[in-house]
């Protein structure tokens, strides 16, 4: 059974989740930090993502709460509860400590109080006099007055500067903490859909409702991740990659991303099938245009349309050979051309010559848990994230991958004939300078 949440920390998230609303980051201030981002830059980002990120945990907390026909009280979904709350508590009290230093020049350092502000004031009782409060404290909590932190700036205060680096180090491990517990987030909500159709079919009487929410969910999954990866790739980098700022490559090669997710994909399919074909990557004569972007980002992505077509292309050859007898060297290459249509635009067609998908089956790709590979028994307590597991067989590698493109705008779409193989074409922007985009 999961463990319970204190009842302080389930308010305080409420109070989040009723008052406060997601910010929506530029992308121009990602790459704000340029390649070296001062200590200083680093601690007025970690105060903002200390307050940012818990507004979007505590949105997420609280729809899952209040799901229909009782679903919020299934361990599992308990379970992912949980990790938000443990979550949430971490980073507010995080940001709580570096406000009262920045307001308090003898307050203690980073690592020198213990048991963590939320708690301290939620067993305290004492009120005096307080500044205005933050949007989630209460008369009887906080002395942190209510200040809203630019996503990019830089702290100026001496007595907090020299104290920058402890900060910018704890905070990059608050977050490494998280990015563990939640990896098997997706897989762990995969299960509890799979379970749902046993235990209340009729929720997939109306399979809108259900595929809105896993959008929201999964979507804001990732623009968590994307801000938590980007800070703690500038925070903890010990070599700098050239053309990176944090995650994101200013001068990305789509060609040689989709080098690299054919090698993974190739290694996760012969694992699980024994061969794996070829994939022949196709750029213009001047080669592939560069474009500024996420590597790992395009890379999960094509790993997973990549890990698609090479099972359809194996299943086709099995059917001619027989289980367990195609050959690589009988089987037809996958294509991966990249293209730039116009010059804003980078788009990258996946073709294979695999089974192809049943007319009836094609307004189903982007559905939640629909697949058309048999389904896989995974440990309930695995602690992987999606990377990590099986090859097929839980229907959300085109949801995810739609939903990892949309976030900058890009598309994902799929044609396909059943005996005869499929296209899925990706468009992105070439050089993305909007805000990040997610469902609230």
């Amino acid at each position: 059974m999961p463990n319970r949440i204190p009842s302080w920390v389930s308010e305080r998230i409420i109070q989040y989740a009723k008052n406060e609303r997601p910010t929506a980051i530029k992308f121009s201030d990602m790459l704000r930090f340029g390649a070296k981002p001062r200590q200083s830059e680093l601690l007025a980002s970690s105060q903002f993502l200390s307050d940012e990120i818990p507004i979007r945990l505590a949105h997420r907390y609280v729809e899952l709460g209040n799901l229909p026909y009782g679903i919020g009280e299934l361990d599992v979904v308990k379970k992912i509860r949980n990790w938000y709350a443990e979550s949430f508590k971490e980073l507010v009290e995080y940001g709580e400590e570096l406000e009262m230093k920045r307001l308090n020049p003898d307050h203690a350092g980073p690592g020198e109080n213990t048991g963590g502000l939320l708690s301290r004031m939620f067993s305290s009782k004492s009120e005096g006099s307080l500044p205005p409060l933050s949007a989630w404290a209460l008369a009887n909590g906080t002395p942190v007055p209510q200040v809203k932190r630019p996503y990019f700036g830089s702290i100026t205060e001496p007595h907090v500067l020299k104290h920058a680096h402890k900060y910018n180090e704890h905070f990059a491990m608050i977050l490494k903490g998280i990015v563990e517990r939640h990896n098997p987030a997706v897989l762990t909500v995969a299960l509890a859909v799979r379970e749902l159709r046993t235990t209340h079919p009729q929720i997939f009487e109306q399979p809108d409702a259900l595929q809105k929410f896993l959008d929201r969910f999964h979507g804001n999954r990732i623009a968590i991740r994307i801000l938590i990866g980007h800070h703690a790739s500038l925070a903890l980098q010990k070599t700098h990659l050239p053309n990176h700022v944090g995650i994101v490559s200013t001068k990305m090669d789509p060609g040689a991303v989709a080098s690299d997710a054919a090698v993974d994909a190739a290694e996760v399919c012969e694992a699980a099938l024994g061969v794996a074909p070829l994939v022949e990557i196709r750029c213009p004569p001047g080669g592939c245009p560069e474009m500024t972007f996420v590597p790992s980002h395009l890379h999960h992505v094509l790993f997973e349309v990549l890990k698609n077509a090479m099972r359809a292309v194996i299943e086709k050859e099995e059917r001619r050979v027989g289980d367990g007898n195609a050959e690589r060297s009988d089987m037809p290459p996958i294509i991966v051309t990249i293209e730039s249509p116009t010059d804003q635009q980078v788009q990258i067609r996946i073709s294979d010559q695999g089974i192809g998908i049943p007319a009836q089956n094609l307004s189903r790709l982007f559905t939640y848990a629909f697949t058309t590979a048999k389904p896989v028994r995974i440990d309930e307590h695995f602690s992987g994230d999606e990377v990590n597991a099986p090859l097929a067989g839980f229907g959300y590698g085109l949801p995810l991958s739609r939903l990892y493109l949309s976030y900058f705008t890009g598309n994902l779409w799929v044609v396909s004939k059943e005996n005869e193989g499929t296209e899925v074409t990706l468009l992105l922007r070439k050089n993305f300078d909007g805000t990040e985009y997610f469902a609230h």
